[in-house]
């Protein structure tokens, strides 16, 4: 909805995870006086362990990829995910973009330090944070693992 010719303030192309394993996309869209907004979506992998975690799941794929394409003997597939993201946040910042990130990281704020890691190296923000979303995770009204950052 927010491509094509039909649409004046699509800017540039998708932004894409560049080793391909889908982690994020978004799109840019231009505003009045040149202002750039970065949208954002992304999706974190579930805490696991190769020796846990069933073929073919999301972690087990990113290990795999991780492992294969980095010589890596052990990646952390969900470290490795905010380190890139907070790359590609980074440079949409640098060139003056400001961000919105909504993203599934299947992990509490409060308690992942990579997650605070990402809000202070990037300067972004709990949108929710006064007046918080409603839990997504089945099981617990209190849990919060989905988040929108700015």
């Amino acid at each position: 909805m927010t491509t094509g010719s039909l649409v004046p303030m699509s800017h540039g192309g998708h932004i894409k995870d560049p080793t391909g394993l889908g982690r994020w996309s978004g799109h840019t869209l231009r505003g009045k006086s040149n202002a750039f907004l970065s949208i954002l979506t992304a999706y974190r992998a579930c805490s696991g362990s190769i020796g846990t975690s069933p073929i073919g799941s999301t972690f087990s794929r990113e290990y795999e990829h991780l492992r294969r394409s980095q010589h890596l003997a052990s990646p952390r597939p969900r470290k490795q995910m905010i380190q890139d993201l907070i790359s590609a946040i980074k440079t949409l910042q640098t060139s003056g973009h400001t961000i919105l990130l909504m993203m599934d990281s299947n992990a509490q704020i409060h308690k992942d330090q990579d997650l605070q890691r990402l809000q202070t190296e990037c300067d972004l923000h709990d949108l929710h944070h006064t007046n918080l979303a409603p839990s997504t995770y089945i099981g617990s009204a209190a849990r919060r693992i989905d988040h929108m950052l700015g």
